[in-house]
């Protein structure tokens, strides 16, 4: 059959057909080879940022650019913010301390060189670095902050990921880091996540929870130093504080005692006021939850978010405990038996009666006396008890001055009133 024997419409439909395919076919090798250069993102410079062609050729950039297939860019002044085809934000820097600015190349995936970017995604991405690849698959908000120097590292804000070394596959989830240091020896658990308040990412994503963490810090110090370490150890105890804990059947002196039977009071309490008002899971898994975490190395404004509470109610519940709590003694006075109550004056010396205001005298000068000589009892056998008495009484008498009053205060058995005869 002969192409002219074939009814023209068809003819028609073939052609657009093949033409159609030789033309995606010439744009794919050119996003390969970089021929034709297509865009694949568009970065804004706020700053300078340096970025080398994939033909050689370097230019130094201000303002909005578009990056093609083998295009590197290097922060060199202030911060860099990329749009990728999929969606996701990019954002990189200048150096902080030790760690180089960001650079990055579009090959046409995307790999993290050098420096610090952070990752904002809600439909999902993959970042490649040195053989170390980040997959975010999970729809919703992602954010992740990335590291690159001798080793890589993923920490994540939000959400949830999986690092790729050499194909072993460790995930992470959000508040929690992993670092890479061998390629294809990923560790086998991430990490509560590392913040520095100094860090702008870490301030814009967890300022919060920092705040919060310092002010829980404070509360737990204070309450620890306020009680003996024998005190705040029964279940009972607690729920008095925090009375939703009664009705947590699992909370007993058993489950107190299963994070730590010495552990302070004052983190006790936080951390089970955190539980009580966590999300996720049943009390007990809330429970060790809260203080694996804890003592991970995770500051109590990361506990209370990666357990889902709001720190407005949480921090009113552990302020509200703290200022009901009976506190059997203030710091730094002796330890009294439990159950009795003193009042003192900071700075008054020794101890008082339980129950009874402790006043401290008035300082006074102190006046200088002479020597004391205590005269010898006479060799006289017949000297009255009445005249050795009455010598005491002016040696006493010159030691006090004529203001001092030696007597049992009025109202006590065996005293007498003052001008009476006993």
């Amino acid at each position: 059959m002969r192409l002219d024997d074939l009814h023209p419409a068809i003819v028609r439909v073939g052609i657009a057909a093949v033409v159609t395919v030789l033309f995606a076919g010439a744009v794919a090798v050119g996003m390969v080879r970089g021929e034709g250069r297509p865009d694949v993102a568009r970065v804004r410079v706020d700053g300078s940022a340096l970025i080398d062609h994939a033909d050689g050729t370097s230019e130094t950039v201000t303002g909005t650019r578009d990056l093609r297939v083998g295009d590197e860019v290097q922060v060199q002044r202030g911060s860099i913010s990329v749009e990728t085809r999929d969606g996701s934000t990019l954002e990189g820097r200048t150096g902080r301390g030790s760690t180089a600015a960001t650079r990055l190349r579009f090959d046409p995936d995307i790999e993290l060189l050098a420096g610090d970017l952070l990752v904002v995604t809600e439909t999902g991405t993959f970042i490649n670095s040195n053989g170390n690849v980040l997959r975010i698959d999970e729809t919703g908000e992602t954010a992740a902050r990335l590291h690159r120097s001798l080793a890589f590292a993923v920490a994540l804000y939000r959400g949830a990921a999986v690092i790729d070394s050499a194909g072993q596959r460790r995930p992470v989830r959000a508040l929690r880091e992993m670092e890479v240091t061998v390629l294809g020896q990923p560790p086998l658990e991430p990490r509560p996540m590392r913040v520095d308040p100094s860090d702008p990412w870490d301030e814009r994503f967890l300022g919060a929870a920092l705040q919060l963490g310092t002010e829980l810090a404070g509360y737990s110090r204070t309450y620890s130093a306020s009680l003996r370490t024998d005190q705040g150890r029964t279940a009972v105890f607690y729920e008095t504080l925090l009375p939703p804990l009664g009705r947590q059947d699992d909370f007993d002196d058993d489950l107190l005692r299963s994070v730590g039977p010495a552990r302070p009071q004052g983190d006790l309490l936080v951390g089970a006021a955190i539980a009580m008002l966590g999300r996720y899971g049943n009390f007990p898994s809330r429970w060790h939850g809260v203080f694996d975490f804890y003592d991970a190395g995770a500051g109590w404004g990361l506990v209370a978010l990666d357990q889902g509470v709001s720190d407005g109610p949480l921090r009113d519940i552990v302020r509200s405990a703290v200022d009901h709590t009976p506190f059997p003694f203030t710091p730094n006075t002796p330890e009294i038996a439990e159950g009795t109550t003193t009042t003192s004056v900071p700075g008054s010396p020794g101890t008082t009666t339980p129950g009874t205001p402790s006043t401290t005298p008035p300082t006074t000068t102190p006046t200088t006396q002479p020597p004391v000589t205590i005269p010898p009892i006479p060799p006289d056998p017949q000297q009255t008890v009445g005249s050795l008495v009455d010598t005491l009484g002016q040696l006493l008498g010159g030691l006090l001055g004529p203001s001092s009053v030696l007597a049992v205060p009025p109202g006590r058995p065996g005293s007498a009133a003052p001008g009476t005869q006993p």
